[in-house]
Order: structure tokens, then C-alpha cells, then sequence
């Protein structure tokens, strides 16, 4: 950078001074990195499916190949180095618009990569704002938003997560499990209750909505003296099925209640999406 001060939104900015503090937060916080990465690491060995790939359905003018589950779990004696299993593909597949190779398998070193530019960037904006306190939040956040918008940091942010990924990538893989298991038990373990908790409320909302619909056609057939057709398109449900709606929540149905009738199959796509942005 040519200049040593820049004025960005009318503050002066001393980008070496910011570079240095930088630098020295980064050392001294380099385990605070370590830890996230062992709890990253342990994670993912133990929660993500193994990808290979295939070439059998390779046409004769692309070589991309194909991800297929390894059908076998990470095993962590196959990795003495983080390095090694970073090369592991994460299941992530994007398209590269070139020819022979259409395709391109990302690998869990993308994702340690996103993890170090995020805290590299946190630990920057923490900087930034410790520099900077003495302005108005509003003045500060323009600030910050104006630094991370011109990308005054981006070279530096380059190197120092390179050099972070080939200094943790080193180390040994089994040292980095100990560390990080326990955190990453916890996530599973928590992820694993939310799990059984969506489904329980899943469940519930689901005989919630069959109760009203049972409730509905009752109410239909009264007031028409028919059965309630199985499928409902759109001019019938504002006919006759919206009235009916609005009388069962003067009933004591609430509006999420009402809702959940979504969740049945009779109704058109339209339908559908009445249900759920259902309002009064």
C-alpha cells in the first residue's frame, strides 16, 4: 500500500500500525485458533460422511468425476497429520465452466480455510473496534463496514491464513482430536437433541393439522350438506373453505394453528401457499 495514513469515511487510518497490532493479536491469541480448529477438526471426523470419486459416468469430453459415499467412516488413525485429512473431499461440488473439467470437488481444506479467514477477520474487526471506541456506534460500524467493503486487509489476510493452515497442518492429528473431542461431543450431543425436539414438534403439528382438518369437514358438511371434495383449488377454497376458516378461529383456533393445514395434502399449490401466510 502506497500510503502509511488514508482517510476512509473521514478518519485517519494508520494501516501499518493496524497491520502490526494485528500481527501481535494473532500470535498471542494463536491458541484461542488452535481450539476451534481440534473442535472443527474432532467434528467433522465424526459427523461427516467419506467421499471418493468415481469416473464411471464420465462422458469422453469431461474428467471431472462424480462423488460417491466411501460407505466407511473417517477413521483417525488414517491421518498422522491434519494435513492429510484436510484433503478429504467435504461433498461440495460446483460448477467451473471449463472445458474437460466441469466440475470441481471441494475438500475440507476450503472449509479450515473459511474457518481461518473468519477468525483472522474477527479478531481484525475486534481491533478495529478497541482503535476506535471513542466514536459513535453508528460512526464505527460505517467504519467497519467501509474497511471490510475496500478489502484494506485482504493481502494480509491472505498470507496470515496461509501461514496459519501450514502451521497447524503439522500437527498431530491425534493430539488435535484429544483437544477438540469433548466440545465437539457436546455439539453432537445438543444437535442430537434439537434433532429428537424438531422432531417431536413435527409430529405434533402434523396431528395438530390433521385434528382441524377433521374439524373443518365436519363444519363443511354441516353448513353445505355435502362432503368436502379431496382436492381444493383455489376459486373453491375462497368460495367456500376461507369463511369456514375464519369461523374456527372466532372458535378459539389461532392463526398458527390454521396454518398447519398446510401440511395436508388436499389443497392446489396455490392453496398451499394461502394456508401459509394465512391472515385475517
Amino acid at each position: 500500500m502506497s500510503k502509511t495514513v488514508i482517510h476512509l469515511e473521514g478518519i485517519p487510518l494508520n494501516i501499518m500500525d493496524l497491520e502490526r497490532a494485528w500481527f501481535h493479536r494473532i500470535q498471542t491469541h494463536f491458541f484461542d485458533y488452535l481450539h476451534q480448529v481440534a473442535e472443527w477438526f474432532a467434528y467433522t471426523l465424526q459427523t461427516k460422511p467419506k467421499y471418493m470419486i468415481t469416473h464411471e459416468y464420465d462422458p469422453p469430453w469431461d474428467s471431472s468425476g462424480k462423488l460417491i459415499h466411501a460407505k466407511q467412516p473417517f477413521q483417525l488413525s488414517d491421518y498422522p497429520l491434519l494435513q492429510e485429512f484436510i484433503e478429504e473431499y467435504n461433498g461440495c461440488t460446483y460448477a467451473t465452466f471449463m472445458s474437460g473439467c466441469g466440475f470441481r470437488h471441494e475438500t475440507f481444506r476450503e472449509d479450515l480455510e473459511h474457518l481461518t479467514i473468519s477468525w483472522l477477520n474477527g479478531h481484525l474487526e475486534d481491533l478495529i473496534i478497541e482503535h476506535y471506541s471513542f466514536l459513535p456506534p453508528e460512526k464505527l460500524n460505517e467504519l467497519l463496514t467501509a474497511i471490510f467493503d475496500e478489502q484494506l486487509f485482504d493481502d494480509s489476510l491472505f498470507v496470515y491464513s496461509i501461514e496459519l493452515i501450514e502451521k497447524i497442518g503439522i500437527m498431530d492429528s491425534k493430539l488435535l482430536f484429544e483437544l477438540g473431542k469433548e466440545k465437539a461431543l457436546q455439539q453432537i450431543e445438543q444437535e442430537k437433541l434439537e434433532s429428537e425436539r424438531k422432531h417431536k414438534q413435527e409430529e405434533a403439528d402434523n396431528q395438530t393439522a390433521k385434528m382441524i382438518l377433521k374439524k373443518l369437514r365436519a363444519q363443511y358438511k354441516l353448513i353445505y350438506r355435502e362432503n368436502m371434495p379431496e382436492r381444493i383449488e383455489k376459486p373453491f377454497f375462497n368460495a367456500k373453505i376461507k369463511p369456514l376458516l375464519i369461523q374456527l378461529i372466532q372458535q378459539g383456533f389461532s392463526l398458527t394453528q390454521i396454518r398447519l393445514l398446510s401440511r395436508c395434502a388436499i389443497w392446489s399449490n396455490s392453496v398451499t401457499w394461502e394456508l401459509e401466510h394465512f391472515s385475517l
